[in-house]
């Protein structure tokens, strides 16, 4: 494995963009509303809500939630092919 130049899509600020834009995505796509991935992450509405317009996203326990129990979320989070 290479430690080299990274090309612009994995250098960590287009990273970062991509993870929030996949988070927003996740929330709005695989769950009937924030309500429902509020349940599911164990995080208040307000919370989800926040999720789902792109307001903030989740740290590191709802990420790996995700990748752990949704099926197809550890590729479309971590942009694998």
């Amino acid at each position: 494995m290479s430690f080299g130049i990274l090309s612009a899509s994995e250098r960590p600020r287009n990273f970062d963009q991509h993870l929030r834009d996949a988070w927003v995505h996740l929330i709005n796509n695989h769950f009937q509303s924030p309500e429902h991935a509020a349940v599911f992450f164990g995080v208040t509405e307000k919370t989800a809500r926040n999720w789902a317009a792109g307001e903030c996203g989740p740290r590191g326990g709802p990420v790996a939630y995700a990748i752990k129990h949704m099926p197809g979320a550890a590729q479309m989070l971590l942009g694998g092919a």
